[in-house]
């Protein structure tokens, strides 16, 4: 459910034109404002260098608003769009306003080579709201989760998002902690490995994936595949995972819909896929498969999965 946009007092934008905009002290600025804000739509897009979330704050993105990242910037390998650390209480109402990077650019040898330059970042970050937001064309993931200082995201839920177009995944969680996506869009990733849809893989033994759900959400045209799960990096000290995949559609016409890989002693848990619909697969490629070691203690289930395949 969409929900009411708030009531702000707005700064006086100033109309500047030529090639070298730059609006990021006047977006860094309403960021920093605790409290409910609302970004405008000037008819253009913002264009802007790095910026950073701060703690409560409820941020309204006018219909049409493009966040886009200035042209000739990003240089470092892990210059973000917007990246949250360690903060809470943190909503962004975006219906039909975009996070736009420059993709190509960043693949050129003016640029150091990386995987990390993602849209949204959020790391550590507690109660955080995401409606309605597009992030698109990033030198990295579209949105991205994980620990900050040995603190998972926790209590992150994202409805009616899309990621286009990004360079490595639509989604990444690394450590999450109560993590919910619902009717949500990944889809065109192309680029660096893996360039799937969604990708749930931890980075160490410590990281977490605890209440991981995804409802109504849906995965096409990744380069890469759609939904995998990849526990490499765990062990059988780490904490017990729940990752649960309800009622989603994977339209990949040249990769797997599903993949699930444990290589390694795990911890325990569940992965569950279920009500899970995969159209369009390459012929020579599983619709879903898993990659389980037989010491893997983490129970893996389908349940009414169904996928079509060409020829099929």
């Amino acid at each position: 459910m969409r929900p009411t946009s708030p009531v702000c007092s707005l700064p006086q934008w100033t109309q500047r034109s030529g090639l070298m905009l730059d609006d990021t002290q006047e977006i860094q600025g309403l960021l920093d404002a605790a409290g409910r804000v609302r970004i405008p739509n000037i008819g253009r897009p913002y264009y802007v260098r790095p910026l950073t979330l701060s703690s409560d704050c409820h941020i309204t993105m006018d219909p049409g608003v493009v966040i886009q990242a200035k042209m000739g910037e990003f240089h470092g390998s892990n210059d973000r769009l917007l990246t949250g650390s360690g903060i809470s209480n943190v909503t962004i109402v975006g219906y039909n306003a975009t996070l736009k990077m420059r993709k190509e650019n960043y693949r050129t040898e003016e640029y150091e080579a990386s995987e990390h330059r993602h849209a949204l970042a959020l790391y550590g970050c507690s109660n955080v709201k995401v409606y309605g937001l597009t992030c698109q064309s990033s030198g990295g993931d579209g949105f991205y989760f994980a620990e900050n200082a040995g603190t998972p995201c926790s209590s992150v839920f994202l409805s009616d998002c899309v990621a286009d177009d990004n360079y490595r995944n639509g989604l990444s969680i690394v450590s999450a902690s109560g993590f919910a996506a619902i009717n949500c869009t990944f889809k065109n990733t192309e680029g660096t490995s893996p360039r799937l849809g969604v990708d749930i893989e931890p980075g160490l033994p410590t990281n977490k994936l605890e209440n991981i759900l995804f409802r109504y959400c849906r995965t096409q045209n990744n380069a890469g595949g759609g939904f995998q799960v990849h526990f490499k990096e765990l062990t059988g000290d780490s904490d017990d995972v729940s990752v649960t995949v309800q009622s989603c559609v994977a339209r990949e016409p040249t990769a797997f819909g599903i993949l699930v890989q444990c290589f390694a002693s795990s911890p325990g848990g569940h992965v569950t896929f279920e009500d899970f619909f995969v159209e369009a697969t390459n012929k020579d490629t599983p619709a879903y498969t898993d990659k389980w070691n037989s010491g893997a203690n983490v129970d893996l289930n389908f349940k009414n999965v169904r996928a079509i395949k060409p020829g099929a």
